[in-house]
């Protein structure tokens, strides 16, 4: 039997929108590999980059999905926060809690410690605490965040309010010394180190040169009203501060100061967390004045600070604490980039197939114009967190990072690559680099920027034959029309298990998962294709060899006609959108399409390319508002209907044959799917014929048994594997 028009006519239409001069691609040196190992880097990130393709094999419809990945992994960024903090009245803890003999309601001591626990936790983030008031002392040593026990938070409280109601007055300079040594002792191997000063900045005490205790705390001599100098009028012309002061506070504070100064050098960075001393006592404003300017000092020399917190807020002191979480969870900066500039063999397909997943969420795709995506963690979000732009005349595109790349982190970023041109004649092993370079920038405006390379991966392919040339099998059986689904062996009106098939459902209007689609276009490829791509191995993480449609993914994925998701899954259990169907049923077609899109809904979609190519030889059609709705997941009728279109089918209601198999959920003959469903389900001769208005329609002639496609695909995996793997279901 004769292929039909639908059919004849999608191959003219590929054939003249597809005129690519042949390219003699010359074979290169490098060995292929689509999967190369990924790259960890000195200030913890881990760079990834593959291709798509069976092993390191070009699929063979020429397209390839690109993924980069950008990792900041949590065990390769250990980090010890060691937080410094003011036990004393001003923090509202010895006070409140002598006077009562219980914690004040709240608790700033608690939430903190409670906060950075919650906050850190999974990170490789190790927590210790420093408390002091006259003197300082070790509150809890480095412990991973998320060990630290609600008991293990209330013993360190109890503790310090003991400490705290012992030693009255404040040393800055004894809770800084402690806390930097404490972290410079540390033994934990490759951790980045911070310390957190939480404090007003009022101090009382100090240590002299000889290292002995030295200060006063409300004594005559030394009261608020003596206290004159700020900060600066205590510096010496090189900037260092000097002991220019005339009251213990004062001193206290350039001792305070001085200790900070220390950190600077130390491997450790600092992180200010700043409340206001006293700020509404008018008795105190020196004071109030001077401690302010310390916080500020500390501040001016942190990695980053939060000061004027408001102790009395649980909100306040939550923000305060995802200051620091935010600080010492960073990897990358914002304003970090990334640079890929696409292999000389390969075409960038569209910005439309770009996708981006932070942990796994994919993130909404914003398409600005033809060379411009943002990428928005929610609809709702004001600011993109990424751009990607790409310029035609590199072929490349830059990613830039509008946040930071945290600890535990992964992004990925894919897009779709097509061969440039067609595939050699000529026999021999041709390796193609699907990038030229691949970099990312973490910091593009630093005084010399360092680049980090991603690794290449290139895919081959072979042209093996002797006779000079190699034309690959058509794909899909066209001429012999097979029913390809079966009825569910359930009474659709009881309930029960059947073996009748003039009761059993075949749900037209229900959904079908990826697998399902898989099962069917595997069914439906011609014994040489099937042959030519078999396959029952696969990369997929969610696809094993004791899978019933693993014969079906594996061997459609090494032909190129499936793909799965970034993440490396195929979930084939998922339902399927139309969109995802458009793309599976027009990668059987060499086609590519440019112009206007075939409908108004699709601009920015990552199947835009594929849902007009897939329109323009017939195989989709829209709504009638004229949309596409490429998100809807789609029915079972709609699946059979595509298919039946994607194989040149041409059922017509009218002449088909009465002693069919019939399906009670499918008798009603005014539905538009009704003859699709029967085209599906039922094995048959036919004749073509013409309408009147030269449309191609079927008469059927005779129907022919149902094949049995478990024995049928037993057969295939007898003969083409010898562990046979998988069990053939229906």
């Amino acid at each position: 039997m004769r292929k039909h028009r639908l059919l004849a006519c999608a191959l003219v239409v590929a054939m003249a929108l597809s005129m690519i001069p042949a390219t003699a691609l010359a074979a290169g040196s490098k060995t292929a590999d689509a999967t190369p190992d990924p790259i960890s880097y000195d200030n913890g990130v881990t760079l990834g980059k593959t291709a798509t393709g069976t092993g390191s094999t070009l699929s063979k419809n020429n397209e390839t999905t690109v993924t980069l990945t950008v990792e900041a992994p949590a065990e390769n960024n250990p980090v010890i926060v060691e937080f410094v903090l003011d036990a004393t009245e001003s923090l509202q803890l010895y006070l409140e809690y002598a006077a009562s003999a219980t914690p004040p309601s709240l608790d700033p001591l608690t939430s903190f410690v409670t906060s950075m626990r919650d906050q850190l936790s999974n990170k490789n983030i190790y927590v210790g605490v420093t408390v002091f008031s006259t003197e300082a002392t070790t509150g809890l040593e480095p412990t991973l965040a998320e060990s630290i026990s609600d008991a293990m938070i209330s013993e360190l409280v109890s503790d310090t309010y003991t400490f705290a109601a012992e030693r009255v007055g404040t040393n800055v300079q004894a809770g800084i010394r402690t806390g930097l040594a404490n972290l410079q002792n540390s033994t934990i191997a490759g951790a980045d180190r911070y310390l957190v000063l939480v404090t007003d900045g009022g101090s009382f005490f100090y240590y002299n040169d000889a290292g002995s205790l030295i200060g006063k705390y409300n004594e005559a001599g030394d009261t608020p009203e003596l206290v004159s100098k700020t900060l600066d009028e205590v510096r010496d012309s090189d900037g260092n501060f000097t002991a220019a002061a005339d009251t213990t506070f004062e001193q206290a504070i350039v001792s305070a100061a001085n200790e900070v100064d220390t950190i600077a050098g130390t491997g450790v960075n600092l992180i200010t967390l700043g409340f206001p001393y006293y700020k509404n006592t008018s008795r105190l404003a020196n004071l109030t004045a001077l401690a302010g300017n310390f916080v500020s000092y500390a501040a001016g020399r942190s990695v980053s600070s939060k000061i004027d917190i408001d102790v009395s807020s649980t909100t306040e002191l939550n923000a305060a604490v995802s200051v620091v979480a935010g600080t010492v969870t960073t990897i990358i900066p914002a304003g970090a980039i990334v640079t890929d500039v696409v292999g000389e063999d390969f075409n960038f397909v569209s910005v439309n197939t770009l996708r981006l997943t932070v942990d796994g969420k994919a993130y909404v795709a914003k398409k600005v114009d033809d060379t411009t995506v943002e990428f928005y963690a929610n609809n709702g979000d004001q600011t993109p967190a990424y751009v990607v732009k790409y310029d035609a005349e590199r072929d490349s595109f830059t990613w830039t990072f509008n946040v930071p790349v945290l600890t535990g982190q992964k992004l990925t970023l894919s897009y779709d690559l097509k061969l440039d041109g067609k595939r050699s004649t000529v026999p021999g092993k041709y390796v193609l680099p699907t990038n030229e370079t691949a970099s990312l920038t973490p910091d593009p405006n630093a005084q010399t920027p360092e680049s980090l390379p991603f690794p290449e991966p290139s895919l081959s392919y072979t042209v093996s034959k002797d006779d000079g040339g190699y034309t690959p099998p058509p794909l899909l059986n066209t001429e012999d029309h097979f029913a390809y689904i079966v009825g569910y062996p359930v009474d659709y009106y009881t309930g029960e298990k059947t073996d009748d098939q003039t009761k059993m459902p075949v749900k037209p209007q229900g959904q079908i998962t990826r697998a399902e689609v898989a099962t069917i276009f595997f069914r439906m490829l011609t014994d040489e294709a099937r042959n030519e791509y078999w396959s029952q191995t696969s990369s997929y993480s969610d696809v094993s060899a004791n899978n019933w449609f693993n014969n079906a993914v594996c061997t459609l994925s090494n032909a190129g006609i499936i793909s799965g998701y970034p993440d490396g899954s195929f979930q084939p259990n998922g339902k399927i959108t139309r969109a995802e169907f458009a793309t599976i049923a027009s990668r059987f077609f060499d086609v590519t399409v440019s112009g206007a899109d075939a409908f108004p809904d699709i601009s920015g979609h990552w199947a835009r390319q594929y849902i007009n190519e897939a329109a323009a030889i017939g195989i989709v059609t829209g709504y009638e508002d004229g949309t596409f709705r490429p998100q809807k997941l789609i029915t079972r009728a709609e699946a059979m209907t595509m298919v039946n279109r994607t194989l040149g089918r041409a059922p017509e209601k009218d002449h088909l044959l009465d002693d069919m198999l019939k399906w009670p959920d499918n008798m009603d003959t005014t539905q538009w799917y009704y003859a699709q469903v029967q085209e599906a389900t039922n094995s048959h001769e036919y004749q073509m014929a013409t309408a009147s208005d030269g449309t191609e329609y079927e008469i059927w002639t005779e129907l022919l048994p149902v094949r049995d496609w478990v024995a049928f695909e037993k057969a295939w995996s007898d003969a083409n594997s010898a562990a046979n793997p998988g069990e053939v279901v229906r």
